[in-house]
């Protein structure tokens, strides 16, 4: 499991971690752990998207009226492979990240969750208000055209901002930041109990051996004779 420690983990811990950890949503996540490979993603994405913005240029240059596509086959491929592979330990890292802060796992599923519905919703109602465009430019219905989005579809992006917003808040938090002391449930559902992360009083008691213990247990020879002696008088 991964249960990263905050200060001791350096670039290298981090990208040995997310690989490790590549469907690992139960263990814990620093800020420097989450962040270093961030920094990496980031880079891998600049070169893709460069490898594209080439492809780009390179399909086009030398015969604008006659565009060669097949340039274009190559890092679109890979992007989405890289996309689809890096999936899941993304989603892992976040949840370890968010675990780490105080979340509950199954706390930041319930939110991930409802993030993605809501952005589900988004997506569909720009899809269908793109249709009713193309619909309406066919009809030569301008009105149609220049309509704005809807007040759900406000509210909807409005919600899916604050959740992202939220989430980012929770990534530079540092560890254990979000512990309660509560007793509600509600809240418990979400967040990790403080108590459950303290140690116990016995885990600072002294620790002593099975033969300090027999040691302890046992007569030692002189008590012994010395009952003895006691008995014949």
């Amino acid at each position: 499991m991964i249960n990263e420690k905050a200060g001791h983990v350096s670039f290298g811990r981090a990208f040995k971690d997310y690989f490790r950890g590549y469907v690992e949503f139960l263990g814990k996540t620093t800020r420097a752990g989450y962040w270093w490979m961030q920094l990496l993603l980031f880079f891998v994405w600049l070169l893709l998207f460069g490898w594209l913005l080439f492809a780009i240029i390179s399909a086009f240059m030398p015969d604008p009226e006659s565009v060669n596509w097949t340039p274009l086959i190559a890092p679109i491929v890979v992007m989405v492979l890289v996309a689809l592979g890096l999936f899941l330990p993304g989603l892992a890292l976040r949840v370890r990240r968010y675990r780490d802060v105080g979340l509950r796992g199954r706390g930041a599923a319930v939110l991930l969750g409802v993030q993605y519905l809501i952005g589900m919703m988004i997506n569909i109602g720009q899809s269908t208000q793109t249709i009713h465009q193309f619909e309406a430019l066919r009809d030569m219905n301008t009105t149609a055209v220049a309509s704005l989005p809807s007040g759900i579809g406000w509210v909807s992006s409005l919600v899916s901002l604050a959740f992202s917003l939220f989430f980012f808040v929770l990534t530079v938090l540092p560890s254990d930041t979000m512990l309660t002391t509560s007793d509600n449930a509600f809240v418990r559902f979400f967040i990790r109990a403080k108590e459950d992360d303290e140690p116990s009083d016995s885990d600072f008691a002294p620790q002593t051996s099975d033969a300090e213990d027999e040691v302890q247990t046992t007569d030692s020879p002189v008590d012994k004779e010395s009952d003895d002696d006691h008995d014949h008088d």
